[in-house]
């Protein structure tokens, strides 16, 4: 477009109509919540839906003399006791949750491995595959003072199939209580952990709570896979002794078990050669060979949407400085038949130290 010198461009208007709608709050939660006198914790609340427009909340709490709490839910443990605390949405006060508040002596324990919910709220449950031990993982906490010595648990199960088989310490304070699992799928369990000994500070060994963790069966493929596609079954995946020519990477039979039958990993390629860490071993056999991960996994046609859990048992010789990470991945495979897996999972789980399930 030209325009002479001073000329004005012609204008026009162009008026919008924005209709904002607003996400109100519907619904507000609130979870007990277990904290030691002196402590101080946020309090398990939150709006429902998460994306509510206005998710602020407001607290108050029926007994100050057990706990208070102030305008951003931090919740301060006072004296031992059990109190509510009332959560309301202050953009509807009619929307409102009540929880206990549970003030426990300075001296805790609790079972750490146990699912927790999206806000972190303890559930006391688990589930564990069947046909390989049970782990319950307790650690020990204490308020104002430093946790000092050796401490040792008592470990006991709600059923008679379900016996305490022995503790593994952790290397530091805490523990892992190993038990038998005769549990079918479906099946469940109370496991129950206590102090035996250790130093508690101020507390009293006879105020330390007990705890509680409900654990239940599910199927576990490992143990129980099935027939193969054909009779070229070459995995052993459940480690009773045919090891050797399936695992590359410096493996042995290891005696000294944690869960039914193990490996011992004494070398391995070197997966980080530059910082000098990682082992690398491998089950399996190539290409053509049709086995256990094959069937399971490497399928486009049974495999795609299928979510798996791995889980594993691991103990190491030595306490390390930091976490060890355990991947364990599985490959794409090609069938006689043309057909060929993608890759298909890798599942990653953190071990800390010593016999700790993940």
């Amino acid at each position: 477009m030209n325009l002479r010198q001073g000329e004005e461009v012609d204008r026009r208007t162009l008026s919008l109509t924005v209709n904002a709608i607003s996400d109100p709050v519907t619904s507000v939660q609130a979870f007990d919540l277990s904290l030691a006198s002196g402590a101080v914790e946020p309090m398990l609340s939150a709006t429902s839906p998460a994306y509510a427009c206005n998710s602020n909340l407001t607290y108050s709490i029926a007994d100050t003399s057990v706990a208070t709490v102030d305008a951003d839910g931090n919740v301060t443990a006072a004296n031992q006791g059990e109190t509510v605390i009332t959560v309301t949405s202050e953009e509807d006060s009619s929307l409102s949750a009540q929880a206990t508040i549970t003030v426990t002596p300075g001296f805790n324990l609790e079972i750490v491995n146990q699912d927790y919910n999206e806000l972190g709220a303890p559930l006391g449950t688990k589930t564990v595959p069947t046909c390989t031990s049970i782990g319950a993982e307790v650690k020990p906490s204490i308020v104002n003072d430093t946790l000092s010595g050796v401490y040792s648990y008592d470990w006991s199960a709600s059923d008679l199939t379900t016996e305490f088989a022995m503790s593994e310490s952790d290397g530091e304070f805490g523990a892992t209580g190993r038990y038998t699992n005769t549990l079918a799928v479906g099946e469940s369990s109370t496991l129950t952990v206590g102090l035996d000994s250790g130093y508690t500070g101020a507390t009293s060994a006879n105020d330390v709570a007990e705890q509680n963790i409900t654990v239940t069966a599910e199927s576990n493929l490992a143990c129980d896979p099935g027939e193969p596609v054909d009779s070229n079954w070459i995995i052993d995946f459940k480690l009773d002794g045919n090891v050797g020519p399936n695992w590359w990477g410096g493996t042995t039979v290891s005696a000294d078990a944690l869960s039914g039958n193990a490996i011992e990993i004494s070398g391995g390629q070197n997966i980080d050669p530059a910082n000098g860490a990682g082992r690398l071993i491998v089950q399996g056999a190539w290409n053509n060979d049709k086995n256990w991960y094959t069937q399971r996994f490497g399928r486009p046609d049974t495999s795609t949407g299928k979510k798996y859990k791995f889980t594993v048992w691991a103990k190491l010789s030595d306490v390390p400085a930091d976490d060890i990470e355990l991947s364990h991945v599985s490959i794409n495979w090609n069938y006689p038949a043309g057909i060929t897996g993608p890759i298909v999972m890798t599942v990653v789980c953190q071990a800390q130290v010593f016999s700790q399930p993940c």
